[in-house]
């Protein structure tokens, strides 16, 4: 049996990861005609900040919640491929953010969780 891992995914591959989940996060938000309402696109887009978040570093979690952002701010507020910087494209960095800082939160408890369980040490 091998042991649980504790450590956070490296910042470098979490970039990786965030930028990929990123870009298909947004290909699904734009299929599903969110840009008639933005707010939808920070469904898949939240999903995978939440999700880079936990299994990496904070470094790593902003990272994915910037380019999140930047996917989000060009092509679904935009629609052009040019960033637009208005109430929805503020909005939504403010929610990737705040998503991204809970569930790097989330994360590390976790993490922090199963390593004391793994040495045996439960306080």
């Amino acid at each position: 049996m091998t042991a649980p891992r504790t450590e956070p995914m490296p910042t470098g591959i979490a970039c990786g990861v965030g930028f990929v989940g990123a870009i298909v996060g947004t290909i699904i938000a734009v299929a599903c005609r969110s840009t008639h309402d933005p707010i939808l696109a920070l469904i898949p887009l939240g999903a995978v900040t939440a999700a880079t978040s936990a299994a990496t570093t904070w470094i790593g979690g902003l990272a994915a919640a910037w380019m999140c952002w930047l996917l989000d701010s060009g092509f679904v507020v935009g629609r052009t491929a040019q960033l637009t910087f208005g109430p929805s494209a503020g909005a939504a960095a403010l929610v990737l953010v705040i998503v991204a800082v809970m569930a790097g939160s989330a994360g590390r408890l976790y993490r922090r969780r199963r390593q004391r369980v793994s040495t045996g040490r439960l306080l």
